[in-house]
Formats: C-alpha cells, sequence, structure tokens
C-alpha cells in the first residue's frame, strides 16, 4: 500500500538533501502526482512506484550503484505512459520528462544523462550498461517474484490498462513479452534479486504465459 502525502514527503527530502529548491521541488512531485493518477492507469500507479521504493530500500545498500542516481529514476521511470505508445517510446519519453525536471531543479546536465540512461534501461531488453540500470531493472521486475496471486493481481491490472485491445491480441503480446524474459541466462542482474526471486519469478511468469495462451 502507499501514502500519497507520505511519497511526497519522501520525494521532498531527498531534493532538499540534494541541494534543492523544497518549493520547485514540490511543485515536481505535482506534476508527477498528475500524471501517476491518471484515470487510465491501473499497473502503472503511485502503487508501483511505491513498490520499487521498498525493494530499493532492501536491496540498494547491496550493490555498488550510486543511489541517487536510481532512486530518482524510480520516481520518474513510469512518469509517461501511453498504453498506444511503439515499444520503447514511452521509456524515451519518461526519461525526458525526468531530465527537464531535474533540469527545472538546478541538477546539471551529466546527472541528468545518467538518469535517462538508467530510465531507458527499463525497456527490459536485458541490457545494462551501469550498476545503477541493473539494480534499477531489477527492482522494476522485482513484482514477478511475489506470491502467485500478487502477480495473478499485477496482471489482470495491467490487462485493464490495455481493455481496448482484444484478447486475443493482447494475450498474444503479453505471451510474447514474458518469453523474451524467460530467454535470458538470469531474470535479475544482481545477486541479490537472484537469490530471493529468480527462481519464483521463473515459475510465475511460466504460469502467466500458459494463462495469456489459454486465453489466446
Amino acid at each position: 500500500m502507499f501514502d500519497t502525502v507520505l511519497l511526497e514527503k519522501r520525494f521532498l527530502a531527498l531534493m532538499v538533501a540534494q541541494g534543492r529548491d523544497p518549493g520547485i521541488a514540490r511543485r515536481v512531485f505535482e506534476n508527477l502526482d498528475w500524471h501517476y493518477k491518471d484515470r487510465c492507469r491501473r499497473y502503472h500507479t503511485w502503487a508501483h512506484i511505491a513498490h520499487c521504493l521498498d525493494q530499493f530500500d532492501a536491496a540498494a545498500a547491496s550493490t555498488p550503484a550510486d543511489p541517487v542516481i536510481v532512486e530518482i529514476a524510480i520516481w520518474f521511470h513510469d512518469a509517461e505512459y501511453f498504453v498506444h505508445a511503439p515499444p520503447g517510446k514511452n521509456e524515451v519519453l519518461s526519461a525526458m520528462l525526468a531530465s527537464n525536471s531535474l533540469t527545472y531543479l538546478g541538477f546539471d546536465s551529466p546527472f541528468c544523462k545518467e538518469v535517462e540512461q538508467v530510465i531507458h534501461a527499463t525497456v527490459h531488453d536485458g541490457v545494462v550498461s551501469s550498476d545503477e540500470a541493473a539494480l534499477m531493472t531489477d527492482i522494476d521486475l522485482s513484482g514477478f517474484g511475489g506470491t502467485p496471486e500478487e502477480v495473478h493481481r499485477n496482471d489482470d491490472l495491467i490487462r485493464l490498462e490495455y481493455a481496448h485491445m482484444p484478447d486475443a491480441e493482447f494475450n498474444a503480446g503479453r505471451a510474447a513479452f514474458l518469453r523474451q524474459l524467460l530467454q535470458r541466462e538470469h531474470l535479475y542482474h544482481l545477486p541479490w534479486f537472484q537469490e530471493r526471486f529468480e527462481a519464483r519469478a521463473r515459475e510465475n511468469i511460466l504460469r502467466s504465459i500458459a494463462e495469456s495462451e489459454a486465453r489466446a
């Protein structure tokens, strides 16, 4: 569960700790709030961001990744989410929004580009170029390591986001994406996530594929 008030306090505290103006930070959060509360969203909401932050809190100390870059990437990585967008477009748009927002907050260009690269990695093509991208992508996929009931609920929420698509088209596309994940040697890049989630996540994904193919 999540509390938007607590999320706002956390975001403001993060920005103030980086020497940013709290008034500007509040305006940036309000913009994020508008995005994540879009009525068309069901899975890619504040609840997903809160889940990612929980995983970040648990795992960040076990990696050499820069925690500030990763946490900021978490806040922005699904800010732009259009169900009609071609593959990879939402990640590009979210990275652009992050860069513009961080520039408004006074972060320099090299820092903004690092955050952008981490957000781009959430296309989940299996390629990561930094410790930060590895941590971000593992966090983003950690939901697959939940209980079967949690994963099934997440699948249902994603289906609701694509309610405009015929069942056969959605289920075929979803199964293809999930099979692509299973083709990797490891679903997760970091040992912390592999040890805790890898086996269960693969079982859950296989179950989701079977359900998608049965419906298709």
